[in-house]
This record gives structure tokens, sequence and C-alpha cells, in this order.
């Protein structure tokens, strides 16, 4: 396993931690368009890259029409203070879900990690 994981857990959980909306049943992502380990290394923060700091990061979003992710937001980023959530927003710009599947489903919220190591193999 690679040291990169783009932990797309890819939770597709219909509002999961509101208590006034269902959650999903268990549903693969299918992506028309992912983060790949040449991003994360080419958006690295450079401070933490110097330091040789790894991080994680959790983002929610929701999925529009045309399968792009929206309303993103960090659930958590560890350590935090070295931009790797900031940078991890900017990632999930590049993310798409692919929307001629029948898995596919608009305005769905679902979450995913994003890791970061500075050692990483290329």
């Amino acid at each position: 396993m690679t040291r990169f994981r783009l932990g797309l857990l890819a939770l597709l959980l219909a509002g999961q931690g509101c208590a006034s909306e269902p959650t999903a049943a268990w549903n693969p992502a299918v992506w028309a368009r992912n983060i790949t380990p040449q991003d994360v290394r080419a958006n690295y923060p450079a401070a933490a890259r110097a330091e040789g700091v790894s991080g994680e990061v959790v983002l929610r979003c929701r999925t529009n029409s045309m399968g792009e992710m929206t309303n993103c937001r960090i659930m958590s980023e560890t350590p935090s203070g070295h931009g790797f959530g900031s940078v991890a927003l900017h990632l999930s710009e590049i993310m798409a879900m692919r929307t001629d599947v029948p898995t596919f489903k608009s305005d769905t919220t679902f979450q995913f990690g994003v890791s970061f190591n500075p050692h990483q193999e290329r």
C-alpha cells in the first residue's frame, strides 16, 4: 500500500451528523476526476515540507448536478497550523464524480480524507 492515501472513504452519507436527515447506505464513488499523488506533492505546504511534517485532513463536501464538489468544509486537520486544510480545500476543486453511473446522486454529502507525507515516493 502506498504511503499516499487519498482515503476517499466516499462514505456518501446524505447528511451524516444532522439528526434531521437520514443516512444513506454505503455507496462507492466513481470518480471522473480525482486528486493524484502529484497534485498533493505540487501543492504541499512549503513550510510543512521543509520541516518534514506529515498531515491528514478530512473534508465534508456536497456534489452538484455536474458531480463537482461544493460547500466543502474541513472536519478535521492534523496537525493544525501547517496549511494542510486550505490545500485540501483547494485540491477538492479538482474532484468530480461521474454522473453517468447508477450510484451517482446530486446534492449528496460525503466525507473523504487527504493525506500528506513529505517523504512520499514518486
